[in-house]
């Protein structure tokens, strides 16, 4: 199996760790009405997460180029390009598909098509020409967008969109490898290429393999943990704020004013 930086280790095994989680736990309070409408819980700050986005995206370069474990590799040049291209791409097909079937450019999903495109890029970076990166990055886009849709016709609450990012575009960056890995870049090559259905069913048969080994594992522990704690938090709880319920203070100020110390502590 080829999975150069982790698409499948890292991003499909927490995508699907993530699923079994938000399953578990249910939907947050509000988030699900009774006729099945989905209500929208607006972000606490929007420009914050975006410069999250893009520290992550810089990062990336790092996280892919540096799993060459040498920095004089010769590779690390064109790892870097087809990072750049997917990731991108994966940003520019969110704006378009977004402004198609909302009308408006969603900035949470395109900050998302962005991750999307750079998980999707990760298990074959270093093995698949600079269009097949383009293409990676936008489909897995797209598909995240699908994806996270998806999830909320099934009142299933994914709030960072874990899954539909790292999960749904994992899983196709690790299938990605097995249709575009270039000869003599990879030990196999890919079906496009030539090389056959093996490789793709390789990478099928690895990636299947960490989603249930992710998923099931995840649910067996909260399971434990269940037993002896609860995983959730009281409705209460969950009204006030975590900020506050759990750590005694207000991340977000501008609401709250003046609030009595003995108050917040439960010394009252």
């Amino acid at each position: 199996m080829i999975d150069f930086a982790g698409s499948a280790a890292i991003h499909a095994l927490g995508g699907f760790a993530a699923l079994a989680a938000a399953l578990f736990i249910g939907p947050r309070l509000g988030r699900f009405n009774s006729d099945g409408k989905v209500n929208i819980v607006s972000p606490s700050n929007l420009p914050l997460a975006s410069v999250g986005v893009f520290i992550l995206w810089f990062g990336w370069f790092g996280f892919n180029a540096g799993s060459t474990l040498s920095a004089t590799n010769e590779s690390i040049g064109h790892i870097a390009v087809t990072t750049m291209l997917a990731s991108a791409a994966g940003c520019a097909a969110c704006i378009l598909f977004t402004l198609l079937r909302y009308q408006k450019a969603d900035p949470p999903m395109v900050i998302n098509g962005a991750l999307a495109g750079l998980v999707g890029i990760t298990a074959g970076c270093a093995f698949v020409s600079d269009a097949a990166a383009i293409l990676i990055g936008a489909v897995s886009g797209v598909v995240m967008v699908l994806a996270s849709e998806w999830l909320e016709g099934r009142k299933v609450d994914d709030p960072v969109g874990a899954f539909a990012v790292h999960g749904i575009s994992g899983v196709i960056g690790t299938l990605a490898v097995g249709l575009f890995a270039m000869p003599g870049t990879a030990a196999e090559t890919g079906l496009f290429y030539g090389g056959g259905w093996h490789l793709l069913g390789v990478q099928a048969l690895g990636v299947s393999v960490v989603a249930i080994w992710g998923f099931s594992l995840t649910w067996g522990v909260l399971k434990l943990i269940q037993l002896y704690k609860p995983v959730r938090v009281t409705a209460d709880e969950e009204l006030v704020g975590l900020d506050v319920s759990i750590h005694g203070v207000a991340a977000y100020n501008q609401e709250h004013g003046f609030v009595n110390v003995d108050k917040l502590r439960g010394n009252e």
